[in-house]
């Protein structure tokens, strides 16, 4: 998967800052770069963990290594949340403030079509729809290289 190696959540978060300042500029979006980076750099936190694990776990089969190519594996006994619950979770529990626009975009960073976003379709800030669009050009261009 994308960003599926050691560092690669920072890797992609900062490719996906990089797409979301291009894009902002290009559509001419009025975004403060304060609000664009802290969701941008933030957004897919929740990928991370919590507070005391890990959400992916070096994988310890051979044949999912070997014949899926699959090197982590989701760790069991971390509570079930969705990587932007999970985000949330970590941001409150850190204290980082957000604007309504900013926990949106967060919400919504994955796709509006996930069934936890659905509520936001079609009403989706500018902030939220550039932080879906740059990740969504990030991950299609590691598909395709």
């Amino acid at each position: 998967g994308v960003g599926c190696f050691p560092g690669g959540l920072v890797d992609v978060t900062l490719r996906v800052v990089n797409s979301m300042r291009q894009i902002s500029k290009v559509m001419g979006l009025d975004i403060e770069l304060s609000s664009l980076l802290k969701v941008g750099l933030l957004h897919q936190i929740g990928k991370v963990g919590d507070l005391d694990q890990d959400l992916f776990l070096d994988e310890d089969s051979d044949w999912h290594r070997e014949k899926l190519g699959r090197h982590y594996k989701y760790n069991e006994n971390l509570q079930k949340m969705s990587v932007s619950h999970r985000t949330h979770y970590l941001l409150q529990h850190f204290g980082i403030k957000l604007t309504p626009d900013e926990w949106i975009a967060i919400q919504i960073a994955g796709g509006s079509h996930f069934e936890e976003n659905r509520f936001y379709s079609g009403s989706e800030t500018d902030i939220g729809i550039l932080v879906q669009t740059a990740t969504s050009l990030v991950r299609a261009r590691d598909k395709s290289s």
